[in-house]
């Protein structure tokens, strides 16, 4: 009799077990788009953030950044960016990269317009990352991949 017990517990087990398993299953892609989705939205608040010291290094020279760390540049001149991001989809890339693509204007006040990503990688919305940017008037845009 204590045997069919035992049999029976670790019966009782083993399903529990198999449907703590089949659950983990069922959650594990809803975690992974959260933590695709909270990338996403980091991706573009950098995106913004670089759109945003760029227009201001605009105003202030009144021409455009010949690099992105004419934005940080020491006191007297005011800095325009606190600090360099990483694009958050290319991370594996080395450090000393910041893995940005800039968008350049040619001409008498040319230079850095915008920042994009490198990433090859399809958003939740099925557009690859490198193909946004913000334009010239702080407005979020794609690049055609046409």
């Amino acid at each position: 009799m204590v045997n069919r017990k035992r049999g029976f517990a670790y019966l009782l087990l083993l399903i529990f077990l198999v449907t703590l398993a089949i659950l983990a299953l069922e959650i594990q892609p809803m975690i992974s788009k959260d933590i695709i989705r909270e990338r996403e939205e980091t991706f573009f608040h950098i995106l913004r953030d670089y759109s945003i010291a760029i227009s201001k290094f605009k105003s202030y020279y009144g021409r455009y950044p010949a690099s992105l760390s004419d934005l940080a540049v020491a006191p007297p001149a005011p800095r325009f960016i606190r600090k360099f991001q990483r694009d958050p989809f290319m991370l594996q890339e080395k450090k000393s990269d910041l893995v940005w693509d800039v968008i350049k204007k040619t001409g008498k006040h040319g230079g850095i317009t915008s920042v994009r990503s490198k990433s090859e990688k399809l958003s939740l919305g099925g557009i690859k990352y490198k193909n946004y940017y913000y334009d010239e008037s702080g407005v979020l845009k794609q690049i055609d991949s046409k």
